[in-house]
């Protein structure tokens, strides 16, 4: 490490030693002006800092790391499709929601003129399937459509989804990802196949799960019609065109996107075909234009100001110093049920690193755990582990201030939870507030004696607020972007390759090899438990097949 780069790390660990003497509630009381201070606006969102262990001081810290570590330069290559890990370009998902007219040119092509064909032929595919111009054999108009995908073919597009369902058009919609095929059993008992539209999605084509599950569905089709579903009623997003093609998926139907979007990075792409189809096209332009939005921010704005950098530095200080483990997303609208599985899966698969880019092992941590819920139920489930547990447990809040349905009853509850949770989280409550408090409820001494120390709060548990003006198209596209440009950041300062997931292939190797064991229930095998399974298996007269 030289000795700039030491030089602020070594500050910076100053400046933590400092904030683990103090409490929080003592930042607030030297400085009223935080919230101002702190509070960075983009858009529809706003994103309040100032209940963290941050200073003005602080922020410049991060800026100067940031500066030592060639962020800005890194950035600059990022959008400009510099292959930044090895030869390929990789993570030029920013890209598919370029507004702009410059050209992005990887291997002397300009990328941009694909993306924007591509965009064209969703468009008219989205259009003709909701006018119910896009009919199926028997030229009744598709009513419902089935997209078969999973990780990031099935996390972005249920977000999308499900995050806009005010914006809903007249299709209904279906996800199938599990492999264990209970999901396409329950949708073949209740969907019309006449009327049936499937969207089969795999950046490699090679998914077991996927190919699974699309398998069983069109076996289901031909049985239930005679007929094949190729021409009508299965459409294809893939990276891989050959695959498409051995499937039997004719051209017409096969949508592309490139080796340099990764899966957990597609919803901005074709991946996000049924996204498109669930609230419209134009609907789907405005998400990709909050992306772009948010790009242009991260490009234009320096690191001091910068939302993502910051969201990025603030949560690798606590990693850093005070070795956290996770972070918890609460957000409190019901149509973001889904984003905090979206964020694990962004977050884990691209920091979840022990080898650098340089293929060095590394001796520190990089990304935490990600996990949360809705925050209302949240509030009723594990809140009293973040509020008295001893783990330290940083949060995303994410809160509307505006909800669809316009019932100001609903909307003021949501906001008064959200900022108590975070105001108690922050403040606590000493030992005294809570003698006094039960003083006034009359308690005898014995029962404060006994129930005081189970009713004090240590507070001192930092979070981040982040509200959102209205959950519209434009404003989940902002946000999800800055969430990738956050982990982005974290993969350079840690030196790692965020487009990359070999943790995840090993587990899929072993699993083709023993599927095609229990299809052969007579052969012994090698492992002894493959054997004590298959042998219980056949006591029980289970033969998988």
């Amino acid at each position: 490490m030289d000795m700039f780069r030491k030089k602020i790390w070594n500050e910076l660990e100053s400046k933590a030693a400092f904030f683990r003497k103090i409490h929080l509630n003592d930042l607030f009381q030297s400085n009223p002006a935080r919230f101002e201070q702190l509070s960075f606006q983009l858009g529809n969102l706003l994103f309040d800092f100032s209940k963290n262990f941050l200073t003005l001081d602080t922020l410049r810290l991060f800026a100067n790391l940031g500066e030592v570590y060639s962020v800005p330069n890194r950035i600059h290559d990022l959008f400009k499709g510099k292959p930044l890990y090895g030869e390929k370009v990789l993570g030029l998902h920013t890209a598919l929601r370029y507004q702009g007219n410059k050209k992005i040119i990887i291997d002397g092509h300009d990328v941009m003129d694909d993306i924007k064909f591509e965009l064209e032929r969703m468009k008219l595919f989205v259009n003709q399937v909701i006018d119910g111009d896009w009919q199926g054999f028997s030229n009744k108009a598709i009513t419902d459509v089935v997209n078969i995908g999973i990780g990031g073919s099935d996390l972005g597009p249920l977000l999308l989804t499900e995050a806009l369902a005010h914006y809903r058009t007249r299709l209904n919609i279906h996800f199938v990802s599990n492999g264990d095929g209970l999901h396409a059993n329950e949708l073949m008992n209740k969907l019309n196949p006449e009327t049936t539209l499937f969207i089969v999605v795999s950046k490699t084509f090679s998914t077991q799960e996927t190919l699974l599950n699309a398998n069983s569905l069109i076996k289901w089709f031909i049985n239930s019609t005679g007929r094949s579903p190729f021409e009508n009623h299965v459409v294809g997003v893939s990276a891989n065109l050959s695959a498409m093609d051995a499937f039997g998926i004719p051209k017409k139907n096969q949508f592309q996107f490139w080796h340099f979007v990764g899966g957990r990075y597609s919803v901005w792409s074709s991946a996000g075909l049924v996204s498109a189809l669930a609230i419209g096209f134009t609907h789907f332009q405005q998400f990709l234009s909050g992306g772009n939005e948010a790009d242009e921010h991260f490009k234009e704005t320096d690191l001091i100001k910068n939302i993502p950098f910051i969201l990025a530095l603030v949560d690798l200080f606590y990693i850093e110093f005070w070795h956290t483990q996770t972070r918890a997303i609460l957000p409190y609208h019901s149509y973001l049920q889904h984003l905090p599985a979206y964020l694990q899966q962004l977050s884990m698969e691209s920091l979840g690193k022990s080898v650098n880019k340089d293929a060095q092992e590394i001796d520190y941590l990089t990304g935490n755990i990600i996990w949360g819920e809705l925050g209302s139920n949240g509030q009723h489930a594990f809140f009293q582990l973040l509020h008295q547990g001893k783990l330290f447990v940083p949060i995303d809040f994410i809160v509307p201030i505006y909800l669809e349905h316009q019932d100001l009853a609903h909307t003021q509850y949501v906001l008064a939870n959200a900022l108590a949770q975070a105001q108690a989280l922050m403040q606590g409550k000493t030992k005294e507030e809570v003698y006094q408090e039960m003083w006034n409820e009359n308690s005898s001494v014995e029962e404060i004696n006994r129930l005081l120390p189970h009713r004090v709060y240590p507070g001192n548990r930092p979070s981040t607020m982040i509200l959102l003006e209205n959950l519209s198209p434009k404003g989940l596209g902002e946000l999800l972007a800055i969430y990738e440009h956050k982990v982005f950041v974290q993969s350079v300062i840690w030196n790692i390759n965020p487009f990359d997931q070999w943790g995840v292939e090993l587990g899929k190797e072993l699993a083709k090899k023993y599927f095609k064991k229990f299809q052969s229930m007579n052969n012994q095998d090698e492992y002894p438990t493959i054997n004590d399974i298959k042998s219980l298996l056949s006591k029980r007269n289970i033969h998988p097949h």
